[in-house]
C-alpha cells in the first residue's frame, strides 16, 4: 500500500500509531516515505518490511497508546533498526537485509489526525507533503501538509530534533475505454496497485458497478464519456474495447490532450489503422505493456500494470531534484509509415517521447 491508501484506511476514530520509514541505508525492503499504521490487539493498514520490523512496531504502538495524552507524556518515538549483519538475532530472527532503517512512530491524534484526513480526501494531480518539526523528548512536533510539486524525502539532524518532508500521492486515475472480459484482470490488477479506476463503454450490460466495483463508470459516446470524466493531465488511458471506429473515435480526441500515459491493446495491423495519421502529444505504448511474452487475459494485464507502475515511479523519480534515475519502461512508440521520419512528440505540445516508424503492436 501507497501512502495515500495507508491513510485513507483510516475510519478517524481508531486509537492508531503512524510508522513511517524516514531514513534508509544500504538495502531495505521499503524507501523513506513508506508509512503503516497500527492499533491495538493487532490491528494494522500496511507494512514497512517483509514481517521482520512489525511485530516490535507493534509492541512500541501499543507502549505510545498506553501512554497518556498530556505533557509530559511522549507522543512519538524515533526507532533505529540495524540488519547489516547475517548473524544479527534482533527479535529472535537472523534478518540480514544490508542496511540500517530509521522508524518515525506517533501517535495520531489532534493535528496529525487533522492532516491525515485531508490528505486521505485529496485526489488531485499533484502531490501533498506532510512535514514534521520535531521537539525534545518526544513530546512536541509541528505539522503542515502542503501541495508541492518536489517528490524528495528529506531529513535533517540537529541536537537532537529533525524535519522530516515525505509526500503523499493521490491515487492516478486509470481509465479503461472497453468494459468487456479483457478488461477485468487489468482492473483488479491496477486498483491493487495503487490506480482509481473509471471504466468507460457504450454496453450498459458490461459497464457495471458489479463487474467493476468502487469504479467511476461512464456510458456513451467518446464525446460524452470525455466530457463526464473530464480527462486530465495526471490520467492514464488504455484504449481496450475491441471495437476499430469507437477506438480511433477516442483516440481522436484524446490525441491533443497532454495524459500521462495512452497504451493500446490490438494487433499491429489494427493499432497501425488506430494511429494512422494522429500524433498524440501523449506518450503512446502500443505495443502496449511490458515484453514479457505475456499470454491471455491475466498475462497481458501483469505486463499491462507493470508498464503502468513504471510510467508512474519514472515520473515520481525524475520530478526529485537530486535523485535521477535510469530506470525506463521500453521506449514509447507510435507507428508511423516508413517513409516518414521520427518527429518528438514535443512538437504536438506533449511530453518526451518520439513518434518512431516502427513495427506496432504485439498483442
Amino acid at each position: 500500500m501507497d501512502a495515500h491508501a495507508v491513510l485513507s484506511s483510516w475510519d478517524g476514530e481508531r486509537p492508531a500509531v503512524l510508522a513511517t520509514i524516514v531514513e534508509a541505508r544500504g538495502h531495505s525492503y521499503r524507501k523513506p516515505g513508506a508509512c503503516m499504521l497500527l492499533g491495538r490487539g493487532g490491528w494494522k493498514r500496511g507494512s514497512l518490511s517483509p514481517g521482520c520490523l512489525e511485530a516490535d512496531l507493534e509492541a512500541r504502538a501499543e507502549a505510545l497508546l498506553d501512554m497518556g495524552s498530556s505533557p509530559p507524556e511522549p507522543t512519538w518515538e524515533r526507532v533505529l533498526y540495524e540488519m547489516e549483519s547475517p548473524d544479527d538475532l534482533m527479535w529472535g530472527e537472523a534478518i540480514g537485509c544490508g542496511g540500517t532503517v530509521t522508524v518515525l512512530l506517533e501517535r495520531v491524534e489532534g493535528e496529525l489526525a487533522s492532516c491525515i484526513r485531508r490528505a486521505a480526501a485529496h485526489n488531485g494531480g499533484t502531490a501533498l507533503h506532510l512535514e514534521r518539526m520535531l521537539g525534545s523528548s518526544g513530546r512536541a512536533i509541528e505539522y503542515r501538509l502542503l501541495e508541492a510539486s518536489s517528490l524528495a524525502v528529506a531529513g535533517i539532524e540537529s541536537d537532537g530534533a529533525g524535519h522530516y518532508s515525505f509526500p503523499i500521492h493521490a491515487r492516478p486515475r486509470l481509465i479503461l475505454f472497453g468494459a468487456g472480459a479483457d478488461s477485468l484482470p487489468v482492473a483488479r490488477l491496477a486498483e491493487a496497485a495503487g490506480f482509481r479506476l473509471a471504466v468507460a463503454d457504450w454496453r450498459e450490460e458490461l459497464c457495471t458497478a458489479e463487474r467493476y466495483p468502487g469504479a467511476q463508470l461512464a456510458l456513451g459516446t467518446a464525446d460524452s464519456i470525455l466530457r463526464e470524466l473530464s480527462v486530465g493531465p495526471a490520467d492514464y488511458v488504455f484504449i481496450c474495447s475491441h471495437q476499430l471506429q469507437r477506438d480511433r473515435a477516442m483516440l481522436e480526441l484524446l490525441s491533443p490532450c497532454p495524459l500521462r500515459y495512452i497504451g493500446i491493446l490490438g494487433s499491429r495491423k489494427r493499432v497501425a489503422a488506430l494511429l494512422d495519421g494522429l500524433l498524440p502529444a501523449a506518450p503512446v505504448f502500443a505495443p502496449v505493456g511490458l515484453d514479457i511474452g505475456a499470454d491471455g487475459p491475466v498475462e497481458i494485464a501483469v505486463s499491462v500494470v507493470a508498464e503502468l507502475i513504471a510510467v508512474r515511479r519514472l515520473a515520481e523519480r525524475e520530478a526529485k531534484p537530486a535523485a535521477r534515475t535510469s530506470m525506463r519502461p521500453r521506449r514509447m512508440l507510435v507507428p508511423l509509415p516508413r517513409d516518414r521520419e521520427a518527429v518528438p512528440l514535443g512538437a504536438a505540445g506533449g511530453e518526451a517521447g518520439f513518434a518512431c516508424p516502427v513495427e506496432p503492436g504485439r498483442t
